[in-house]
């Protein structure tokens, strides 16, 4: 039983038979790794994490590495908490970067995100347009305890300035420059949705053999 577990990744899948109202039949089982696809927050390994900066605040996705480190202890609650769609986050200020600008909002650092400009925000990738498409001179964000943050927003030119001063070469990560992992045909997508109804129909008790 574990070398046959142990012959096997993540994205694999097995086939396991099974005895249903005195019949056999063979399912094929994706071995999907849960935590990504089933709860807000993951441990992330052996990747750059996900950022994305505007107007000097510094947006991550709540990740178990946050809440392990202590940087995100307010929102623990959240590591166990379903998602209700494929790409869900919960976004979070991580910190805020000072400049005379944006010194009077430092304050914001740790504040997780709601709302953004009237938009709802259900990841990282929302939240960077709803700060790009605004055009006014500030940036209305409203935080899951329901405080209103009023951020200045920045020029092109401030925001490049602001990045310069840090040393900061990209204001977002890698991930962002290309497509998503959670729409249609993406692997967070599938495995969300349909991956396990048929599991579900042969019965609940499998659930566990694709729980890796």
């Amino acid at each position: 039983y574990r070398h046959l577990i142990h012959t096997k990744e993540l994205g694999d899948s097995i086939e396991a038979v099974v005895l249903r109202d005195k019949e056999t039949m063979t399912l094929s089982i994706p071995l999907t790794h849960r935590a990504n696809t089933t709860f807000y927050t993951s441990m992330v390994y052996d990747k750059p994490p996900s950022y994305y900066i505007h107007s000097g605040l510094v947006l991550c996705p709540l990740t178990d590495n946050h809440i392990d480190q202590g940087l995100a202890d307010d929102f623990e609650a959240y590591a166990d908490k379903p998602k209700k769609k494929a790409g869900q986050e919960l976004v979070f200020i991580q910190t805020v970067l000072a400049t005379e600008k944006t010194r009077d909002i430092t304050s914001y650092a740790g504040s997780a995100i709601k709302e953004i400009n009237g938009v709802k925000i259900k990841n990282l990738r929302e939240a960077m347009g709803a700060l790009e498409e605004n055009t006014d001179d500030y940036h209305v964000i409203i935080t899951i305890d329901k405080s209103k943050l009023v951020v200045p927003n920045l020029s092109k030119e401030e925001n490049q300035a602001i990045l310069k001063h840090y040393s900061i070469k990209k204001d977002r990560s890698k991930d962002l420059k290309g497509p998503p992992d959670y729409k249609p045909g993406c692997p967070e997508y599938e495995a969300f949705l349909p991956a396990f109804d048929s599991i579900r129909k042969s019965g609940d008790s499998l659930r566990n053999l694709v729980e890796v």
